[in-house]
């Protein structure tokens, strides 16, 4: 099946098929991928109980604890229950049928077309992956943000990252690539006039219709003192074709 075929049966999908009816084929999806998942993990407790390189005892010890009680997840040192902050009731619905929700005190868009149950699963999602002790926390101790900050969002998706940041920063350059996040994200960030850029591009090491490397882009432009890389492993191919301004 082409590409052009399964977007258009998407498309049909999304606009026909009743919303609850779409959250119900997301909830056995998603139920079906942690079921999956889960199928290791009687040959992971037991690699970690037979194997003893690379890890501490105490690290070993509380990773065993956590997967024996709730199973594999991608951030197994987090109290889930605990971090999911958000309700049905926080996911609103523009006058033209988009959701969104406020974060960071700013309305932030979810693509066209999906279902408040899927935007909370996915915005509790980012909640638990920007805890301070996740490892897929962007900020720490280390990072300083200022008024003077260029900050450049590499892989921007939904932009919790920039709008997390706007009030501290200079500048916002967001490069992402998606068709559907690009017409997300013009619309969240649309208050901040000039201050925000969206620059509908992946990041790489070439230049063609859909990528473009830093040096190129920031050829003429000042350069950025923050970088935040999330580019779902191409980091490799952007840190290459950005050799002159790093």
């Amino acid at each position: 099946m082409s590409k052009s075929v399964l977007k258009a049966l998407i498309e049909l999908y999304r606009n026909w098929m009743p919303e609850v009816v779409r959250d119900w084929m997301f909830s056995i999806r998603n139920g079906r991928f942690l079921s999956r998942i889960n199928e290791s993990r009687p040959e992971i407790i037991s690699f970690l109980e037979s194997n003893h390189e690379g890890i501490g005892l105490e690290e070993k010890g509380i990773i065993l604890d956590f997967i024996k009680k709730k199973g594999l997840h991608t951030f197994p040192y987090l109290d889930l229950d605990i971090e999911n902050t958000y309700s049905l009731n926080d996911i609103k619905k523009s006058d033209d049928g988009q959701y969104f929700a406020e974060y960071f005190g700013f309305p932030m868009y979810f693509k066209s077309q999906t279902t408040r149950k899927a935007n909370l699963d996915y915005l509790n999602g980012l909640i638990v992956e920007q805890n301070p002790k996740s490892p897929h926390c962007y900020m720490s101790g280390f990072f300083e943000i200022n008024e003077d900050t260029i900050l450049a969002d590499l892989g921007g998706a939904e932009g919790n990252f920039s709008l997390s940041m706007i009030d501290k920063v200079k500048k916002v350059y967001i490069f992402e690539g998606d068709p559907d996040w690009i017409t997300t994200l013009s619309r969240t960030f649309k208050p901040f006039g000039n201050k925000v850029e969206v620059v509908p591009f992946f990041v790489s090491n070439h230049n063609s219709e859909k990528t473009i490397t830093l040096d190129t882009f920031f050829l003429d432009k000042p350069l950025p003192n923050f970088i935040k890389i999330d580019v779902e492993g191409h980091e490799d191919a952007v840190l290459a074709g950005g050799e002159r301004i790093l």
